[in-house]
């Protein structure tokens, strides 16, 4: 049967309850589901006897006391309802179930998706296929971003994998309830199967998975997974023999969730659309956590199917937090198993012969769509793990923006290609080699290699003094810009970072800082008289402290004769001596800049009774003085020669 949506009447759903609980079967969390315990709706869709997923408005109220029949929470306001022998009326189940119902479905079973394999290769071709060495050179991922992996659980043990799996440091292992998150002492994760807090795998399936996610690398073992370095978080919802139920599943994406969990792994599906899964997906959604999940293997028959017209589940919500994801084989076509979807698949990933981690400290072949999903899940850690600051739909779009294209997979999955680990961490890397260089005193040089690969430009950004602010955008490939129209003698900061048009901004480059020159003063001129020397400039700057003026005798040492006001542009020297030529030295000065370039000028002062001079531009003028101080003399000596032409001359004399 198929989910019951919309209803208001608790009372038609605690019906349906009955009939449900009347075939009760043995308890759900054993190590296995028999055969006894399941049964299959009109459609052959197989779900877990007596237990049913509701969600209420608000929260159920169970009465102390009454027998056959208990809520447990999974999610959010999801409940599974399990009932019991004891429960013969409907008035009972409707004590037990207060509240309005949203809906009620059975609570379906999932399943790996997975194929049996073939051991015909003993390489991870899929690591060279989508450039995870190249991406290597740049990052193995980093240890805080966890991964969720909800499958059979994972053999923490695992000389590949011990090291990365994920500990809850709000716990600690002495029976008691730590972090109070309803779980006792789960260190390491949940067996959501087993009701108990060691999620081992006892299939194969979640270790192999765990393996290609996040195999220890460069350890001197068998393999290396996407990332060498990551927490998987383990969660087991499936048993022994690679069947799990909805509500297990649930409850594990709500523990990732609420645990901090940045992506979740979920390697299954079925061809049941479930509200209760695709509401806690959306939960998920809500705390910006992404579910990577399997396309599926196909149907019965063994062939992949257009899930866009054939839906399957969890690919199939149509909610931007799953990433849906294919199998494609060395050529990077569609194996004849793998499901896909041009709508609703986003991305194909090496999906045959994977070599990755099985239990006992092992290592298999593993085959399908799983496989290809935790191949995606390790790419996303580590561009997650990269670019910190992306949100989950910034990751995915970079990722899918970032895979190779292969015809095969044209009008077969939305981004048209194959996930590429270089492709996506190397979008939008930063710039290297900055270098910024003030060039005049309003002009500063800036210039860079740039590396990203998917940018759609750069974003060019300055801080003078008040926090950084966008200065420009340049288009993709830009390697320099010009700054113009500075002010001399400040202190400046510049940075850059790729950007990919309406998706994401990559990280900063290094942050270099530059001090612009102090303009200095120009038309240095000296005058002088034989008591004192007078000096003049022009001031360019805007950004002095203060003017320094030396003075010193031509070829000797200066030295600093008077520090000056900003904006002064006169200064009258009174300690002078005649006959002295002096050599004056000026700069303009401020704390960042320091000292600007040195003006220079040469003025003589004449001696006492000479006439006076006066220099600039660096050399001194002689001459010059008032006419009128010639006329005593020139009278004096005009009287003389008229007396002496009058004088008799003298016996003896010439």
């Amino acid at each position: 049967m198929g989910p019951v949506r919309g209803v208001r009447s608790p009372l038609f759903i605690l019906c349906i309850l009955i009939l449900w609980a009347a075939l009760l079967g043995t308890p759900l969390y054993s190590s296995g589901i028999t055969g006894e315990e399941v049964a299959v709706d009109q459609l052959g869709r197989p779900y877990k006897k007596g237990e049913v997923i509701v969600r209420f408005k608000g929260a159920p109220q169970v009465p102390e006391g009454l027998k056959g029949i208990s809520v447990r929470r999974l999610a959010g306001d999801i409940y599974l309802v399990r009932g019991g022998g004891e429960v013969v009326t409907v008035q009972g189940l409707a004590d037990a179930l207060k509240g309005e119902v949203l809906y009620a479905e059975p609570n379906y079973l999932r399943r790996v998706q997975a194929v049996p394999n073939d051991p015909l290769f003993t390489e991870q071709w899929a690591m060279e296929f989508i450039s995870a060495p190249s991406a290597w050179d740049l990052t193995r991922c980093q240890r805080e971003v966890v991964v969720a992996v909800i499958d059979t659980g994972i053999q923490m043990d695992h000389p590949e994998l011990a090291e990365n799996i994920w500990r809850n440091p709000a716990e600690v292992a002495d029976g008691l309830d730590n972090d109070q998150n309803g779980y006792i002492d789960d260190t390491v994760g949940w067996d959501f199967v087993n009701r108990d807090n060691s999620p081992q795998d006892d299939h194969g399936h979640g270790t192999h998975v765990a393996g290609l996610i996040g195999a220890a690398g460069n350890n001197g073992l068998g393999i290396a997974g996407v990332c060498w370095q990551v927490s998987l978080m383990p969660l087991k919802v499936l048993d022994a023999e690679g069947w799990g139920t909805v509500a297990d599943e649930i409850e594990a994406i709500g523990y990732a969730v609420e645990e901090g969990a940045d992506v979740i792994n979920a390697s299954f599906g079925g061809y049941s659309f479930i509200n209760a899964e695709r509401d806690a997906i959306e939960m998920a959604r809500s705390e910006g956590v992404v579910v990577i999940t399997a396309a599926g293997n196909g149907g019965k028959d063994g062939i992949g199917d257009d899930i866009d017209i054939t839906p399957f589940y969890p690919a199939s919500y149509g909610l931007d937090n799953i990433i849906a994801v294919t199998a494609v084989d060395h050529s990077g076509m569609l194996p004849v198993f793998a499901n896909h979807g041009a709508t609703t698949v986003d991305i194909g990933s090496p999906g045959v012969y994977l070599l990755s981690t099985v239990p006992y400290n092992s290592y298999s072949l593993g085959i399908g769509t799983s496989m290809a999903t935790a191949v995606v899940t390790g790419v996303y850690a580590m561009v997650k793990g990269y670019y910190q600051g992306l949100n989950y739909l910034q990751v995915k779009e970079l990722m899918k923006r970032g895979v190779n294209q292969y015809s095969g997979l044209q009008g077969r999955v939305s981004s048209g290609g194959v996930v590429d680990a270089w492709g996506a961490v190397s979008a939008l890397l930063p710039p290297t080699s900055l270098v910024v260089e003030a060039v005049t005193t309003d002009t500063v040089q800036i210039s860079w290699s740039e590396r990203a690969t998917l940018e759609d430009g750069y974003t060019v950004e300055r801080d003078s003094g008040e926090g950084f602010q966008v200065l420009t955008t340049l288009p993709a490939d830009a390697t320099s810009f010009t700054d113009t129209g500075l002010l001399d003698g400040r202190g400046y900061s510049y940075r850059l970072r790729a950007y990919l048009d309406g998706v994401a901004e990559g990280p900063y480059s290094g942050t270099l800082h530059v001090v612009t020159p102090l303009a200095p003063p120009t038309a240095l001129t000296g005058s002088a008289t034989t008591t004192e020397v007078v000096l003049q400039w022009v001031d360019n700057s805007s950004s002095e402290e203060s003017y320094i003026l030396e003075r010193g005798l031509p070829g000797g040492e200066y030295t600093t004769l008077a520090t000056l006001p900003p904006d002064t542009t006169v200064y009258t020297d009174t300690a002078v001596s005649g006959g002295t030529t002096y050599s004056y030295r000026l700069m303009a000065y401020n704390s960042v800049a320091g000292y600007s370039e040195a003006v220079e000028v040469l003025v003589t002062v004449p001696s006492v009774g000479a006439v006076s001079g006066g220099g600039g531009g660096g050399c001194s003028v002689r001459g010059g003085g008032d006419p009128s101080d010639l006329l005593p003399l020139i009278a004096g000596v005009s009287l003389f020669w008229y007396l002496r032409r009058r004088r008799p001359p003298s016996q003896g004399l010439p």
